[in-house]
């Protein structure tokens, strides 16, 4: 493992678990930091793997957690890392952004959380799929040393390619591809 990917995962480590003897204020602050500290870590991930990408930066009315290119597929990215489950509307707004954009970008939301049991079904019924689902199992492949951040974005691309499921969890593209 190389020091850019030793340092990545010193830095996932540290956003596990807060420092001991936060106040309520200042872990609310910690916790709000660790989302923004999380789209930094995975635009770092990707850049490190040679991806041409961008941190989040602000246009007229939206903010873009960041941007990343993988197999000249490009990709805004939005990650939460929030407590409770990540409902349709989150996802449907990131979709507002996409469609602001060059016809084809898609979407890379990262739920550190979870995301609401309907978030898949709704996502897909009917609609064109341009946003793929990662969840913190999903991250933490990518950061592993054999494993890497593109290849889980491919592996996503083509599941959704090929049955429409933007949910399609790495560890079993990993179990059925040993």
């Amino acid at each position: 493992m190389g020091e850019g990917e030793e340092l990545l995962r010193k830095r996932w480590n540290d956003l596990q678990t807060p420092p001991a003897d936060l106040t309520r204020s200042a872990l609310a602050r910690w916790k709000r930091n660790r989302g923004y500290a999380l789209e930094e870590l995975l635009i770092d991930l990707a850049h490190l793997e040679g991806r041409d990408t961008k941190h989040g930066y602000h246009l007229e009315g939206e903010q873009v957690d960041g941007f990343f290119v993988v197999d000249h597929r490009h990709f805004l990215l939005e990650a939460r890392w929030h407590e409770l489950p990540i409902v349709a509307s989150k996802v449907f707004a990131f979709q507002g952004k996409l469609r602001g954009k060059l016809l084809g970008t898609l979407g890379l939301f990262v739920s550190i959380g979870q995301f609401a049991p309907k978030v898949r079904s709704a996502l897909v019924a009917g609609k064109t799929v341009d946003v793929l689902l990662a969840d913190r199992e999903d991250i933490e492949l990518a950061l592993n040393p054999t494993r890497s951040f593109q290849e889980m974005v491919r592996v996503k691309m083509r599941e959704a390619a090929q049955t429409g499921e933007v949910y399609y969890r790495y560890q079993r593209w990993l179990d059925a591809n040993p």
